[in-house]
């Protein structure tokens, strides 16, 4: 029997006013008896991470990549080892619209990096974007809501491809 799963809320953009309501939406962390912490998601878009112009050749070309997932604060962020979050999250940007499930466990306080291949057809150019998710920890202390640092971005494994470049 494991622990119960949580479910997070992706919020849309940064909140401004920190309370309960946007705590309770994190991913919690370890609490001490002074301090409780949740990481808030929020703003979820595509970065670019490669293209690829083969408009030019007659033979289809394949480049590998090197994808990181993970989050990108600078400090250590350690998710619990009974705490699995899920959550449903949607990539939006430009004319593309990416859906997907992301589940959280502890295997998230460390980077992983993955080899990607990514292949075009002659004469063909493709865009390739990873999906990433603002990301900041939440303090409750003293009874009041605080940010605890850096912002910083929750690498996903979702990768889409374009045949034209999405907006900035």
């Amino acid at each position: 029997m494991g622990f119960p799963t949580k479910q997070v809320e992706i919020l849309t953009s940064r909140p401004t006013v920190l309370n309960s309501e946007v705590f309770d939406k994190g991913l919690p962390l370890p609490a001490t008896e002074q301090k409780m912490s949740a990481v808030i998601l929020y703003a979820p878009t595509l970065q670019i991470i490669g293209s690829l112009d083969n408009t030019n050749s007659d033979a289809a070309t394949s480049w590998s990549r090197s994808v990181t997932t993970g989050f990108t604060f600078s400090t250590s962020v350690t998710i619990g080892v009974s705490t699995t979050a899920e959550v449903t999250v949607e990539f939006v940007k430009g004319s593309v619209t990416v859906s997907s499930s992301l589940t959280f466990s502890s295997q998230w306080s460390k980077s992983v990096t993955e080899t990607m291949m990514f292949s075009v057809p002659a004469g063909k150019k493709t865009f390739m974007y990873q999906g990433y998710i603002w990301s900041e920890v939440l303090d409750y202390e003293n009874q009041q809501y605080s940010w605890a640092g850096e912002r910083a971005r929750c690498l996903t494994n979702v990768l889409v491809t374009t045949k034209s470049p999405l907006p900035v």
